[in-house]
């Protein structure tokens, strides 16, 4: 429903199956409101400069890894949801940098690793040069150090270690 609440058709409603419906007489008491009385509204209907399509990149936790969906919407309310490929953009490296942020501890690389090594120059480089303004203490949690990582990943999307990282921390 446009506004972003659920709505579910009475099974006395005369529309029960298309796919968008204008709600006439609605019962907003519950936390899913029920519509007794609808319209079926036709999507070539809808005023075309109310529908947006854009791919949107978010971090999925369970999979550990971003993903996009390509999403079409009437004002704020979702017509079609399809997975999408990643963009060749910031975004990607933008969202996996807030997430590894979020989880940094469960996922740096060894201290012995190639990586590991790399994120103590990068803490030397923040102690000798501080015109860098790297805020952070001990982790390297912030935005330019999980993004210097990262990077250093080969525009990683996922949190699983590149090949060969797996033995340098095993040991």
């Amino acid at each position: 429903m446009v506004g972003g609440r659920g709505v579910k058709l009475a099974p006395t409603s005369g529309v029960t199956d298309s796919e968008l419906f204008l709600c006439i007489d609605v019962d907003a008491g519950q936390a899913e409101s029920v519509v007794r009385q609808a319209s079926a509204v036709d999507r070539d209907w809808l005023p075309a400069e109310k529908i947006t399509t854009a791919v949107e990149v978010a971090f999925d936790p369970a999979a550990e890894r971003v993903v996009a969906r390509k999403r079409t919407r009437f004002e704020d309310l979702i017509l079609d949801d399809l997975p999408a490929a990643l963009p060749a953009s910031e975004e990607v490296a933008r969202v996996l940098v807030v997430a590894a942020a979020d989880q940094w501890e469960r996922i740096k690389p060894a201290a012995d690793s190639p990586a590991g090594h790399y994120l103590v120059r990068i803490n030397c480089l923040r102690q000798w040069m501080p015109e860098l303004n790297c805020r952070h203490s001990r982790r390297p949690n912030c935005g330019n150090c999980c993004r210097i990582w990262l990077l250093s990943r080969n525009h990683s999307r996922t949190f699983a270690p590149p090949i060969g990282w797996a033995a340098s921390r095993a040991g």
